[in-house]
């Protein structure tokens, strides 16, 4: 082998290291069994987790992470900021879609962002600062609806309609914060 395709392979397989990912994680009705949603007493169904991450130059310029895109074609978007809230949220959006008949409920979001690796000089450096990592998670939980249920009290019980849920998370109204733990 030469050393230019040695080179080439092992770039290949730091960048893949590196780089960031979307995933959705789910957990079937089977593992939430006995569980009972925090004011409310609709059936859980599934636990969906959304999340992407990445990395940063100064945690402010993009340089790799999850293609969070609906069309995407490639796992990995370069020199885009695809770490946010909305692209979550849209993600998780289209997932619960697929249930028809299921509710929202229990729906939080965690930020991090932190520098990648520190450095520890009598001196202060940025270059501690120089790369960070940032990801970004949405969580939820689908219930299903007691069929004896009068229009409004899923709402007022903790449970929301996606869309009303997910654009509260975001605006911070009432459907937002009832969704929230």
């Amino acid at each position: 082998m030469t050393p230019r395709f040695l080179f080439a392979a092992g770039l290949a397989a730091a960048i893949a290291a590196a780089s960031g990912c979307v995933s959705i994680d789910r957990c079937g009705a089977e593992n939430l069994e006995g569980l009972s949603i925090n004011g409310t007493n609709a059936k859980p169904v599934e636990h969906i987790v959304v999340s992407n991450f990445g990395y940063y130059l100064f945690n402010m310029f993009p340089l790799v992470s999850g293609n969070a895109n609906p069309d995407r074609w490639f796992p990995i978007s370069f020199f885009s900021d695809q770490v946010k809230l909305p692209k979550m949220q849209s993600i998780l959006a289209a997932e619960v879609q697929k249930h028809h008949g299921l509710e929202l409920a229990e729906l939080t979001s965690h930020y991090d962002s932190s520098p990648c690796f520190t450095v520890s000089l009598d001196v202060k450096s940025w270059f501690g600062i120089l790369f960070c990592y940032r990801e970004v998670q949405l969580s939820a939980v689908l219930v299903e609806a007691p069929p004896e249920k009068e229009p409004g009290v899923a709402e007022e019980a903790g449970a929301a309609k996606v869309p009303e849920a997910i654009a509260g998370v975001e605006a911070g109204t009432e459907a937002g914060k009832e969704a929230q733990p």
